[in-house]
């Protein structure tokens, strides 16, 4: 009869620590699912060119094996000339790897009028299981000069739509 007793209370000692556990990922989970939603996407001059980020998606690849992160960005020129800017001048960094755009999406890419706005998407396929990524902005050179990183921004990713 104590055996008995003594599994029964271990047993419900196991539970009660396994589900304190689950419960403590859980909320661990939700806080992070609310810090990414919560997050004021930045804004950053870079060149008289006031760059934003106004907005992230996160769907899964037709393949089912990557995800497609859509970043909507907004650009003013603030110069006195007309700037070109594309998709192509913005990469992503997560985990240590480098991720250029998705050549299969609708990128954006023109110039910009001084004073004016332009407003577009730029999306990366990345691995699955990522939150957090590094949006660079490193313009594509010509005339054999090196290209640098002139800006970066760090974004919680929202969950997969």
């Amino acid at each position: 009869m104590k055996k008995i007793a003594l599994i029964s209370i271990a047993f419900l000692v196991v539970i009660g620590l396994f589900g304190c556990s689950l419960d403590s990922d859980n909320k661990h989970e939700k806080n992070d699912e609310k810090a990414r939603a919560e997050q004021k996407l930045p804004s950053k001059t870079i060149n008289n060119v006031n760059i934003k980020v106004s907005d992230l998606k996160l769907t899964e690849n037709p393949s089912g094996k990557k995800n497609i992160l859509q970043a909507e960005l907004a650009m003013v020129n603030n110069s006195n000339s007309t700037v070109g800017i594309g998709a192509g001048d913005f990469q992503i960094i997560a985990k240590g790897k480098t991720y250029m755009i998705y050549p299969e999406a609708n990128n954006f890419g023109s110039e910009i009028s001084k004073g004016k706005e332009l407003k577009g998407s730029a999306y990366y396929e990345i691995p699955k299981g990522i939150k957090k990524v590094e949006l660079q902005y490193k313009p594509v050179v010509v005339e054999g000069q090196k290209s640098k990183v002139l800006g970066t921004w760090n974004l919680n990713l929202p969950a997969v739509d």
